[in-house]
C-alpha cells in the first residue's frame, strides 16, 4: 500500500484511484498529486520494487527408522524486506531459523518479511532406513554352545558398522 498525507482535498494517483491510500499488486512507478483546501499542490513519486522471497536451507532425514533427529535448517533468505519472521507448521512468528529434533513427516515454513509479504513453503522428512535382516530357519543352542550365523541384511556390508542380538 502507499500512503498519501491524509486530510488533503484531493488525490489523483497515476493508477487513476482518488484516494489516500492505494493498494499496489506490482512493481512499478507510481505519482501521486495533491492539493489541500487552499488549493496549494504537491506531486511524488514512487518506486515500488516487489523481490520474490526465495530460501537456501539444510534438510537431514533421521538417522535411522523411527528415530527423531533430522532437522530443517533456514540458511539464508533472499529478496523481500528484512527484518523476516518465521513461523513453522502454523506456530508464532519468531526468529528460530531451524525445527529440530524431527521425525519422518511433512512440516510447513511460513516467512513474513517487513513488507507483509509471504513465501511458503513445505519440506518433506523422509523416515530412516530400515534394516532388515533374514536369517536361517531357527537355531537352538545351549549355553556355552558356538555357532555361526548366516544373515541377509537389505544395505551394504560397507554400511554396517555395528550389529547387536536382542535376545
Amino acid at each position: 500500500s502507499l500512503i498519501a498525507n491524509p486530510g488533503m482535498a484531493s488525490y489523483e494517483w497515476t493508477t487513476g484511484a482518488q484516494t489516500p491510500l492505494i493498494n499496489i499488486t506490482n512493481g512499478g512507478t507510481y505519482g501521486v498529486l495533491v492539493t489541500d483546501s487552499n488549493g496549494c499542490s504537491g506531486s511524488g513519486n514512487f518506486t515500488v520494487q516487489i523481490s520474490e522471497m526465495e530460501i537456501e536451507f539444510t534438510r537431514e532425514d533421521p538417522t535411522c527408522f523411527g528415530e527423531d533427529n533430522g532437522f530443517i535448517r533456514i540458511d539464508e533468505v533472499k529478496g523481500g524486506l528484512e527484518p523476516y519472521q518465521l513461523s513453522w507448521d502454523g506456530g508464532l512468528y519468531g526468529s528460530a531459523n531451524m525445527l529440530s529434533p524431527l521425525s519422518a513427516g511433512v512440516y510447513n515454513l511460513n516467512i513474513l518479511d517487513a513488507a507483509g509479504c509471504e513465501y511458503d513453503e513445505d519440506f518433506n522428512i523422509y523416515e530412516g532406513f530400515e534394516l532388515m535382516l533374514n536369517h536361517e530357519e531357527d537355531q537352538f543352542i545351549r549355553f556355552g554352545d558356538k555357532v555361526q550365523i548366516n544373515a541377509q541384511i537389505n544395505i551394504p556390508d560397507a554400511q554396517i558398522t555395528n550389529l547387536t542380538c536382542r535376545t
